[in-house]
């Protein structure tokens, strides 16, 4: 039954006053949960007692953001989005700067909104100026 519900990491001991024991290991503290309520809707048990470890996963590792190459693509951005009069610096620590200049304030907006679309740190500093 354990491992119909995707539980096949758990394993059930039956003791002979029909109490029964839940033993191994699951990822999520739900999947815990789900086999002590599976085990006790069966009326031929007296009790149970859920021993399961929950073992979260590892991590996923972060994926390692290269400054460069997101400055390349933000610029690569600017130029096909029109705004290729602006150019961003890409910092180690991935903070952006937009530099260069524009006929508008609309020219300038957008090339805030396509900056922002990439994962750098925080809000692009504005070094943009508006030239009519």
């Amino acid at each position: 039954m354990l491992r119909n519900h995707g539980l096949s990491g758990v394993s059930i001991k039956v003791n002979a006053d029909r109490s029964a024991v839940l033993r191994g290991k699951v990822s999520t503290a739900k999947e815990k949960e789900d086999a002590q309520v599976l085990v006790s809707n069966s009326p031929e048990l007296s009790s149970v007692r859920n021993t399961i470890q929950v073992i979260s996963e590892p991590p996923q590792p972060t994926a390692i953001i290269d400054p460069a190459k997101l400055e390349g693509d933000i610029n690569r951005a600017l130029r096909n989005g029109g705004v290729g009069s602006v150019t961003a610096q890409v910092a180690d620590d991935l903070s952006v700067t937009l530099k260069g200049s524009v006929t508008s304030g609309d020219q300038k907006d957008r090339a805030f909104q396509i900056a922002r679309r990439f994962q750098a740190r925080g809000m692009p500093k504005d070094r943009i100026f508006v030239i009519e």
